[in-house]
């Protein structure tokens, strides 16, 4: 009977548990006690583990368990996990089926747990800043992408057929169109004086779009600025680079 709808009763223990943290401390027979609940309601033992690891202090948690995934996880893998995650667990999806307001508090809480262990771990992953000489070619058009860059110093030109049409400063963003539509590079990108750029994957990229209004606003203004300079509009460029130099502050 406990095995009908596995998400309520996942909302029943993040519940349990929830009553148990209420000190800010779980001890052995709480912890004993919620194991067999969740074995009665048909949760594996690695199922228990991540919900646990979700209910802990953020200190306290494992962020691979929290996500319920191992240690050699993939980062495309990772990621597709996470959005998962997101889709499932999303406290919205409680309020369409109309549950309790404590409830959905619950879910708050678990779905900013699942942001914080797949932060830590891209953070754990995250990519040093790479160099490039000036003249460097950093992609070409055409190339396979799945990162985009901050310009930490330096220049960068961005080129097409041969013909520059875009001159980068530090601060500035490029090539993130191509982990929005994952098509292959548009452009070419080159190094017009000794630089220094951060790298950033689809994975980071995706957590900093859904947990850093500030980041997802410097994209959006990068891409209107395109799209006015394609349009023959007055840009932008200003404003938006400007914003990019906070942001990788």
């Amino acid at each position: 009977m406990f095995k009908v709808n596995r998400k309520v009763l996942e909302d029943v223990l993040d519940g349990l548990f929830h009553i148990a943290w209420a000190d800010n401390n779980l001890d052995t027979r709480e912890e004993e006690f919620l194991a067999q609940v969740a074995g009665r309601f048909g949760f594996t033992e690695s199922e228990f583990t991540t919900i646990k690891a979700r209910q802990a202090l953020a200190e306290r948690r494992n962020p691979y368990h929290a996500l319920g995934v191992n240690r050699d996880i993939s980062n495309e893998a990772l990621t597709s996990h996470y959005r998962k995650l997101v889709m499932e667990n999303h406290p919205g999806n409680l309020i369409a089926r109309g549950v309790p307001k404590e409830f959905v508090a619950i879910a708050t809480k678990r779905m900013a747990a699942i942001n914080q262990a797949y932060g830590a771990i891209i953070k754990e992953r995250r990519r040093p800043p790479q160099a490039f000489s000036a003249g460097e070619v950093i992609f070409r058009e055409g190339d396979k992408a799945d990162t985009m860059y901050v310009i930490r110093s330096g220049e960068v030109v961005i080129e097409r057929a041969g013909q520059v049409f875009a001159s980068l400063t530090s601060g500035a963003i490029f090539g993130e169109m191509a982990l929005i539509d994952n098509s292959p590079r548009s452009a070419t990108a080159r190094a017009k004086t000794n630089c220094e750029l951060t790298v950033i994957g689809q994975e980071t990229f995706l957590f900093l779009i859904h947990e850093t209004p500030f980041f997802a606003m410097a994209v959006m203004r990068t891409l209107v600025d395109r799209l006015r300079r394609a349009a023959g509009g007055p840009s932008s460029v200003s404003q938006q680079r400007l914003t990019a130099q906070s942001l990788s502050s």
